[in-house]
């Protein structure tokens, strides 16, 4: 059935293949019958009837990678993934690996067309995969009726904080149902190179890195050092992945309280403050410890899109903010 979606593609499209991830995934939905909600062993039978005749966990993959396929002369693939994984992160290498054996097959079937190179392909992937499992419609309607709370969304959907995060990016460019409210997702994470079960109780600001980060089109970064006043937020501002917890903000105060804080506006952008902020940051806790801290953000005006998510969990409220979140 691979070479049958990969034909449909064609006649359809022909090249290039649709630009969005998301309209990729809503291809293979209709054309393989993928349910609302799909289940892991629902998408494993899904994937045997596309030419994916094994799906397995292995003990012995490099750090850095997840999962990845193959095949032998022409065969059948195979996807394996590392041991002892989530289900939802088995589930997300499965759709990523599906991504990247229908681009692998298109290709081979058409060779004018060419796939995008490593690591250009892997972030369609992920887009593709997130697809999958957290449809359009269903998606946007819990995105908004939980105040954008990626914690509770990871809970509801069974998915990755950073899947929640690259899906609600991914649903602010869709036809049908798209996310119209400007808004910041940062997700840090505590990096530790030994097991969970070992890690120390006490935790530190410097243990923390953004690992995922997502904005909409409208929180634009300035280009014109630290105090430049314009339409566009000091790039020092905002999240980007790799960067560090800033003394003094509320993530900070995430750690040190292990409680969740709402700072209710950010100003210092614009004489009129048009383009102020509102946040809530929340940790999350694995076996007792803090390891992940969730951060979400709003234009001040929209504040009351959150205010789902401030009801059920009564953080503590630091009134303002100039210029530090």
């Amino acid at each position: 059935m691979l070479d049958e979606f990969c034909q449909l593609l064609h006649s359809k499209y022909g090249h290039p293949l649709p630009s969005s991830s998301g309209k990729l995934a809503e291809e293979f939905i209709a054309h393989s019958g993928l349910s609302d909600y799909p289940s892991l062993l629902e998408l494993h039978s899904v994937l045997r009837r596309y030419g994916v005749s094994e799906i397995k966990g292995i003990d012995n993959l490099p750090p850095s990678l997840k999962g990845h396929h193959f095949s032998y002369r022409g065969g059948d693939y195979t996807i394996e993934y590392e041991a002892g994984a989530w289900t939802g992160t088995v589930e997300f290498i499965m759709g990523h690996e599906l991504y990247e054996i229908i681009q692998e097959r298109y290709e081979a079937l058409w060779p004018d067309y060419q796939r995008k190179p490593v690591p250009l392909i892997c972030y369609d992937a992920n887009k593709f995969s997130a697809a999958l499992f957290m449809q359009a419609k269903i998606f946007l309607e819990a995105f908004y009726e939980t105040g954008f709370d990626v914690i509770q969304l990871h809970h509801r959907l069974y998915k990755a904080y950073s899947a929640i995060a690259i899906r609600a990016r991914d649903l602010v460019d869709h036809d049908t149902y798209p996310i119209t409210t400007d808004f910041i997702i940062a997700i840090y994470e505590r990096n530790a190179q030994d097991h969970l079960q070992e890690w120390e109780q006490l935790h530190h600001r410097q243990d923390f890195r953004v690992r995922c980060a997502v904005r909409s089109p409208g929180i634009k970064l300035g280009r014109r050092g630290w105090n430049y006043r314009s339409p566009r937020y000091p790039r020092h501002l905002i999240p980007k992945r790799g960067d560090k917890v800033i003394p003094g903000s509320i993530v900070d105060l995430v750690c040190d309280t292990c409680q969740p804080v709402y700072l209710e506006k950010v100003t210092g952008f614009d004489f009129w403050g048009w383009d102020d902020l509102s946040f809530i940051a929340r940790p999350v806790f694995w076996f007792g410890k803090l390891v992940k801290i969730v951060l979400v953000g709003v234009r001040h005006e929209d504040r009351h899109l959150i205010q789902p998510q401030i009801k059920r969990v009564s953080p503590a409220v630091v009134a303002r903010s100039y210029q530090l979140i």
